[in-house]
């Protein structure tokens, strides 16, 4: 399989496990639609998990994406059983974490009876930090397809535990019993299907060698310590929304609008997945001008996704939440709207590929940076303008981190800040994306009702943006791109 398509398959998994949770939120607004404030305890619960899980991966996951490619085969099999382990014993540290502060926690997010449910959820983190070296694993290993049946499976499952229970009792603390359960579930499938599946890295009996760990701590420290400011950044809004305003309502309706479209996120991410590995090998062989190519190569493709869902969601928003969500989350879509604005630049995990060039350090000085300025200015905004103020900060912020991480990626390939960009790619997606706006806003302002609106105009500029990438050739590409029918001539003329 090619980049596209190895894409395309961890994608899938990806994709069905993002579409597993957004269901849930979505059906929960309907079963709660009368009790916004429950839907907030049960939106915190995630919140408190979200915002400490990457500390306690440490970033071993991740430093798979570095040993294994550059090791030799023999040495394989004992870096994942020594990872296997220092994850679990990350797991039972998050355990005790999440049970030894879950009164604190209680009174910061102003839920009285957090510690209850984090009786059970905390066994939740600690099954999810010990089997979350598979994804990794599997990547690195090439059984892309393996991971995206488990990662189907699981969503499917994921689903059933959190609704079923809400269905039938309206309360959420067996859901959370329920979610904690298949959890452990998940953690004992991956053990079975690595056994099974790469019987020649079977999982056996600690054997943990000091020389050995050392090296891949060594490594995965910055990481760690990137990811933890990286999370924290990230959920830092709605952290200053839930300590500044103690409605469990209006935390709910900031939190269903407070995030960055959640597929596209999938797809990134599957993308800069798969790049990783063959990032961190040209740099060892000392191949910068591949490294450039491959990163311009990504951009030209994933460019012509980003800029249309951009603008028609800006257009959308409101009439897509109060139809998908009810005319209790209408003004979810003002948060929505801002963190729209970070998707242009959300096209390459910058971070990430810094670390994987051994630049980790790098990184977290500025994730630190960014998290310092973020604080800041959500704590003044919060204060001064209400609810949308840390949204307005997240975005500001994250622009700034973003355009440093670019200046820095530049510095260390030996480039120009903007060489791994396809300018002249940007600039057909952008015009093609602002000509289908034309008769999706004529259409928008000219229907009476919302769900008029969104058919037909979607309809509008989907058409014409598709008859326009076809008429430049960028929709064939895209197609030989995914089939494998790409040509190597054809790639680097795009990428001017």
């Amino acid at each position: 399989m090619n980049l596209a398509q190895k894409s395309l398959v961890i994608s899938s998994g990806r994709f069905a496990n993002s579409m597993a949770r957004l269901l849930v939120n979505i059906t929960i607004a309907h079963l709660l639609a009368d009790q916004l404030g429950l839907n907030g305890q049960y939106q915190k619960i995630w919140l408190v998990f979200n915002t400490f899980y990457m500390f306690f991966l440490f970033g071993i996951p991740e430093s798979l994406y570095f040993f294994v490619p550059r090791a030799k085969k023999q040495d394989i099999p004992a870096i994942i059983n020594q990872t296997y382990y220092l994850l679990i014993g990350l797991g039972l540290l998050f355990l005790l974490f999440l049970t030894g502060f879950s009164r604190l926690t209680a009174n910061y997010y102003h839920v009285p009876n957090l510690p209850a449910y984090f009786r059970w959820f905390a066994f939740y983190g600690a099954f999810m930090v010990s089997s979350s070296f598979v994804d990794s694993l599997f990547i690195v290993l090439d059984r892309h397809r393996l991971m995206a049946y488990l990662q189907v499976a699981e969503a499917i499952l994921f689903y059933a535990a959190a609704i079923i229970p809400i269905f039938l009792l309206g309360d959420i603390y067996l859901a959370i019993v329920c979610i904690t359960l298949l959890s452990a579930l998940r953690l004992i499938a991956a053990h079975l299907l690595i056994n099974r599946y790469l019987p020649a890295f079977k999982l056996r009996r600690p054997q943990l060698n000091w020389g050995a760990i050392r090296p891949q701590l060594l490594f995965a420290l910055p990481i760690a310590l990137t990811n933890m400011v990286g999370f924290m950044a990230a959920y830092l809004d709605k952290n200053i929304i839930a300590f500044f305003i103690d409605s469990n309502a209006i935390y709910t309706v900031y939190a269903y609008g407070a995030m960055e479209l959640p597929f596209i996120g999938v797809f990134f991410g599957s993308i800069n997945s798969v790049l990783l590995p063959d990032i961190s090998r040209l740099h060892h062989q000392g191949k910068i001008p591949e490294i450039v190519l491959l990163l311009r190569k990504a951009v030209g493709r994933i460019i012509f996704v980003v800029l249309p869902l951009f603008l028609f969601l800006l257009l959308a928003a409101r009439d897509a939440y109060t139809l998908v969500y009810g005319e209790a989350f209408g003004d979810s879509s003002l948060p929505f709207r801002l963190y729209l604005l970070l998707l242009p630049i959300r096209i390459l995990f910058y971070g990430r590929i810094l670390a994987a060039l051994g630049k980790a350090s790098t990184v977290t000085k500025i994730a630190l940076a960014d998290l310092i300025a973020n604080l800041l200015l959500s704590i003044f905004l919060v204060q001064q303008i209400g609810w949308l103020g840390p949204a307005i900060a997240s975005v500001l912020t994250t622009w700034l981190e973003v355009s440093a991480f670019i200046w820095y990626l530049g510095r260390v390939l030996g480039q120009k800040p903007l060489a791994i960009f396809p300018v002249r790619g940007i600039a057909r997606a952008a015009f093609l994306s602002l000509l289908a706006g034309i008769p999706a806003v004529v259409l928008f302002l000219a229907l009476p009702t919302p769900l008029e609106r969104l058919l037909a105009s979607g309809s509008a500029f989907a058409l014409v943006y598709l008859v326009g990438i076809a008429l430049t050739g960028d929709l064939r590409r895209l197609r030989d791109s995914l089939l494998g029918g790409e040509k190597s001539s054809e790639v680097e003329g795009d990428t001017a």
